[in-house]
């Protein structure tokens, strides 16, 4: 079952957990109806696993998040990861937008073509060699450590899926194919997870967080996502 939340300013639950198409068609328009007043994602993600887990069941949970990466607020994405993990929700981030950073730095930071100086200067030939006309060479640096710092954010963002135990996803772009096949992607991998569960041998007189790492035998026999929790008992 799938549930819909939106997030700009504020987290919205558009649709809890259903198998009705008509209604997911429905929350997904609302998404995009809602209000686009700053990026609160982070944020979000925490809330959206805290409201998923309070919901209780006996289920398995995993969360695909849609978003360039480029939180308005200064929450550390390492409280993100903490809190996933301790509810033992992996994330999956579809990054939005990365493959246009890259088109824009290969273009050379998005132009600034300088206007030809009516008096020659030294300089003056040896700029008009450079393809596309004459460059301002600082601007151009500026834009592309700005793409540069940009792409370090979504870096950080993409990373919080290996270390919740999920995946990221780069799509040079988002239509209806590639959302489908990422849904398919998760969808097997929810028929195939297997879930390790243990009984302590002792119980703390206080509780207490332990590691709790899983390892494969052989390497070979296939590929261990996460593995790593902090259980508290």
């Amino acid at each position: 079952m799938i549930s819909v939340y939106g997030f700009a300013d504020t987290l919205k639950r558009f649709t809890g957990p259903t198998r009705d198409f008509a209604k997911l068609k429905r929350a997904i328009e609302l998404t995009y109806e809602s209000e686009a007043l700053g990026s609160r994602v982070y944020e979000a993600i925490i809330q959206t696993a805290r409201d998923a887990s309070n919901r209780g069941g006996d289920v398995s949970r995993m969360m695909l998040v849609f978003s360039d990466g480029f939180s308005t607020t200064n929450i550390s994405p390492d409280l993100v990861v903490q809190v996933a993990n301790a509810l033992a929700i992996p994330i999956y981030p579809v990054i939005l937008g990365h493959s246009d950073l890259t088109d824009r730095y290969n273009q050379g930071g998005g132009g600034g073509v300088w206007r030809q100086p009516r008096q020659p200067n030294p300089g003056q030939e040896r700029r008009s060699q450079i393809p596309g006309g004459t460059r301002n060479p600082a601007g151009l640096l500026r834009r592309q450590s700005n793409i540069r710092s940009q792409e370090s954010r979504q870096a950080i963002f993409a990373d919080i899926g290996p270390r919740t135990g999920g995946q990221s996803f780069d799509p040079e772009v988002l239509n209806n194919i590639v959302v489908r096949k990422i849904l398919g992607s998760l969808a097997d991998l929810a028929a195939t997870e297997y879930i390790v569960g243990y009984y302590p041998s002792s119980v703390d007189e206080e509780l207490s967080p332990h590691q709790v790492q899983v390892r494969l035998v052989d390497e070979e026999v296939g590929k261990l996502y996460g593995g790593q929790r902090v259980i508290v008992h």
